[in-house]
């Protein structure tokens, strides 16, 4: 349905709310250098898996970044797109279109590419290549089309609350 995407001194909180990825939050920490999978309704968390870059599938993903003169506006925002093809060890290859602005400055790329969503570290493979901030994402696949555009962009002071695991949550071992 949705997400929620906040930086604050390079840490990263990402809420997704409902959709396939569930109600999941992912929070990574700079100074550890560490993402968390955080469950509200269960009050757990989990240490999500370290991008040693030794992974056996970022090792086997051959991903390509292609900028395209294609250009439209999301949010009023002037944003231009690039296609990444990344493709595993067996052949098969997914496809996905980003569209990214320039115009939203102070605002790094980078640092949601150290954030794990999942069992490997793609975003890392394909973010270092992409310029901007990225508006609006399409990834078809054979069971339909995922798309996410970003609807509201707003800089504001957020509280260090939102950027550490909440106290009394227990740890459990990672899903991924």
């Amino acid at each position: 349905k949705g997400m929620v995407t906040k930086i604050k001194n390079e840490n990263v909180v990402t809420t997704m709310e409902g959709g396939f990825m569930g109600n999941m939050e992912i929070l990574y920490l700079k100074g550890k250098n560490t993402s968390y999978s955080i469950d509200r309704e269960a009050k757990t968390y989990s240490v999500m898996p370290q991008n040693t870059g030794d992974d056996a599938s970022e090792k086997k993903m051959d991903v390509k970044v292609t900028k395209t003169n294609e250009t439209a506006k999301v949010l009023n925002y002037p944003c231009t797109k690039y296609i990444v093809e990344m493709t595993n060890s067996e052949g098969n290859t997914l496809k996905q279109f980003i569209w990214t602005t320039t115009a939203i400055k102070d605002f790094d790329l980078k640092s949601l590419s150290h954030q794990r969503m999942g069992s490997n570290n793609q975003m890392a493979l394909f973010y270092e290549k992409i310029e901007g901030v990225p508006m609006r994402v399409e990834m078809p696949n054979p069971q339909g089309r995922m798309l996410m555009e970003m609807t509201e962009y707003k800089k504001q002071s957020l509280s260090s609350a939102d950027f550490a695991i909440p106290s009394g949550f227990k740890e459990v071992p990672s899903k991924y």
